[in-house]
């Protein structure tokens, strides 16, 4: 992979020689806008710090038709059109302007999102 980082060839070796516990980390959106908006919907009243919590997130986990919220029109192309200039600073010129890029793009952002929507 550094073969490709001609012009980083110290970054490349910084981020090689870097250990990490988890290669992808991330956290559960879901988890995270459920705990912030269930008060919306139910009586909760428990600090963030109480351990309950770590009980109730145990068993959101476990559910399997977790409630999901529909971003808006105005929400959803504004993420498109974030997402098409990060492939344009990331991407070279000629990708972007292929038949596999940005109008490829833009169908399967355009498809993933009818199918959220049924």
């Amino acid at each position: 992979a550094c073969d490709h980082m001609d012009n980083a060839p110290h970054l490349c070796a910084a981020a090689k020689s870097h250990i990490d516990g988890q290669s992808n980390p991330s956290v559960n959106l879901d988890w995270l806008i459920f705990r912030d908006k269930i008060s919306s919907y139910h009586p909760i009243e428990l600090l963030d710090s109480d351990e309950r919590w770590e009980q109730i997130e145990v068993k959101f986990n476990e559910m399997t038709d977790i409630p999901r919220l529909c971003l808006s029109t105005e929400w959803k192309n504004k993420l498109l059109q974030t997402s098409l200039e990060s492939e344009k600073a990331l991407t070279p010129e000629s990708w972007y302007n292929s038949k596999e890029g940005l109008e490829n793009l833009m169908i399967d952002f355009e498809e993933k999102n009818q199918l959220k929507a049924l």
